[in-house]
């Protein structure tokens, strides 16, 4: 018995061999299955962006329903999503903010303290390391471990191997 090329994101297999393998990752069903898996995981920013880049579908503004559905080419977003979309994204990007630049705003607090000061390029790294070992001290008393979840909706049975939090 021959191997066979299981794709995760069809639910089919096929004997495998580069011509098989070839004609359905090319496949429309293919392309299809993959954009549909990967818009899942899109943040709301992104999501905002590409739907903002297309224009908007007119058989799905006239008749609210689009043959095509989630795959169209022009978007089927409403004026009510794009304003749900743009206060998730800029609370979003607020956090990240927040969490992201915590090491930054010790480096551009070493960096304005070295222009105003004569220190040594040694000095500023022993202040700039002590400030980091003091929040990364305070961080693990707090006790507070960075946990990941699966975005809500989404089981591991949709998800690719590859995927998998195994």
């Amino acid at each position: 018995m021959g191997r066979r090329f299981i794709c995760d994101y069809c639910d089919k297999s096929f004997p495998d061999n580069p011509i098989n393998r070839r004609n359905h990752l090319k496949g429309v069903q293919h392309q299809q299955a993959r954009k549909l898996h990967y818009d899942k995981f899109l943040d709301p920013k992104e999501k905002l962006i590409i739907e903002k880049a297309k224009k908007p579908c007119i058989t799905f503004r006239n008749s609210g329903t689009c043959t095509y559905g989630p795959l169209c080419k022009y978007s089927h977003i409403t004026i009510e999503e794009i304003r749900i979309l743009e206060e998730k994204s800029s609370k979003i990007i607020i956090v990240l903010f927040i969490y992201q630049n915590l090491d930054a705003e010790l480096l551009a607090s070493s960096y304005l303290n070295h222009l105003t000061s004569e220190l040594n390029i040694d000095n500023q790294i022993n202040i700039l390391e002590s400030k980091l070992i003091s929040r990364r001290d305070k961080q693990s008393n707090s006790g507070s471990t960075q946990q990941f979840h699966i975005p809500e909706g989404i089981q591991l049975l949709y998800l690719p191997p590859s995927l998998s939090l195994h």
